[in-house]
């Protein structure tokens, strides 16, 4: 299923099409490839996980 680490999450779906849902694959993805290597591989990702940890520890 995996193709290369540098591809889109869009990449990682066998037979992706204009249906791709991130939210419902998402889990699924970051359960085979791991947390860490989908933090460090996707920006935009890193900087929303960071923005909700940094609302946890405000509180």
């Amino acid at each position: 299923m995996l193709k290369n680490d540098n591809k889109a999450v869009e990449d990682y779906v066998d037979d992706y099409n204009e249906c791709f849902d991130k939210v419902f694959y998402g889990y699924s993805i970051i359960e085979e490839i791991g947390l860490d290597k989908v933090i460090n591989k996707a920006p935009r990702f890193r900087q929303w996980i960071e923005r909700i940890e940094g609302l946890v520890e405000q509180k």
